[in-house]
């Protein structure tokens, strides 16, 4: 089969589903490898599974996909080069605040990041008010007393999450455009293991370790990659602010995979600020303009 070809027979299948059952099913399948990350990371390896996932599916994307690097433009580079920047600050703040909060937490506080997004293009006053209100859900999380469940730092590495997803996203959108089906997402994931690579050399044997431990690792690396790639795909069919709004389900799905999978419990104050982002996140949804998808 010749380099690329895989690529389009995926890319024509892909055309035949609508892109928000595409991005549901990656969020599904993204928060279920979260999940199994959690079981097995602590404080103390949380580069080491960082970069060894992304290194084993970018090496899977790569070994199936071949991307055609040879032939980009100086502006395709430039473009997964933002990118990889982009998926590097993304992927460190959302494992440094999953090794700090709840599954369903982590979640609800980075999207901040995705409905702030959404405001590009915004021209009515209510489309402002849903990220304010989105805000306002996540304060009730700020711990009050010595006793809180969740301190300011675990807070502060949800919001670096946020702020590092949004310029995912809208980097993802950038690159989506310029270079053709997953190349630039494959190059940005290898990127990405390269630079977490330093902070992560002394860690990485412990997922080799055992067994156990190497099916984990394989399994996260599938989980966490090929839904980013999915991803990746229903961007390309939607604008980033749509994009952005259409993740409303995120923090559900994740309360719901952190209760089952790491039997987490949450606070009445956890339950009503998951409650109001993703009302926030609906709102946005159903007052928002139409606008119409990028061309693919």
């Amino acid at each position: 089969m010749k380099p690329g070809s895989v690529q389009h027979a995926i890319a024509a299948y892909g055309l035949r589903i609508p892109a928000p059952l595409i991005l549901i099913a990656a969020l599904i399948a993204l928060q279920v490898g979260s999940g199994s990350a959690k079981m097995v990371m602590t404080a103390d390896n949380v580069f080491g599974l960082n970069c060894a996932r992304l290194a084993l599916g970018g090496l899977l994307l790569a070994a199936l996909l071949r991307p055609r690097i040879w032939l980009w433009t100086r502006r395709q580079w430039i473009d997964a080069t933002a990118l990889g920047l982009a998926f590097t600050g993304f992927n460190v703040t959302f494992y440094l605040a999953l090794v700090n909060l709840p599954l369903g937490l982590v979640a609800t506080i980075g999207f901040l990041g995705p409905l702030t997004v959404s405001l590009v293009g915004a021209r009515r006053f209510l489309e402002f008010v849903w990220p304010v209100l989105a805000f306002a859900g996540v304060c009730m999380l700020a711990p009050l007393d010595d006793d809180a469940p969740v301190t300011w730092s675990a807070i502060a590495y949800g919001m670096a999450y946020a702020c590092a997803w949004a310029f995912y996203i809208l980097a993802s959108a950038r690159a989506g455009r310029s270079i053709q089906g997953l190349d630039g997402f494959i190059v940005a994931t290898l990127m990405s293991a390269v630079l977490i690579f330093p902070l992560a050399y002394s860690e990485i044997g412990y997922f080799f370790s055992s067994v156990s431990l190497i099916q984990v690792t394989i399994l996260v690396s599938i989980l966490a990659t090929l839904p980013l790639g999915l991803e990746f795909i229903a961007l390309k069919r939607l604008s980033p602010r749509l994009f952005g709004v259409l993740l409303s389900l995120e923090p559900a799905i994740a309360t719901i995979t952190g209760i089952i999978l790491l039997s987490e419990q949450l606070t009445l104050a956890s339950w009503l600020a998951i409650a109001i982002v993703s009302s926030a996140s609906l709102g946005a949804t159903l007052t928002r303009i139409p606008a119409k998808p990028p061309a693919s």
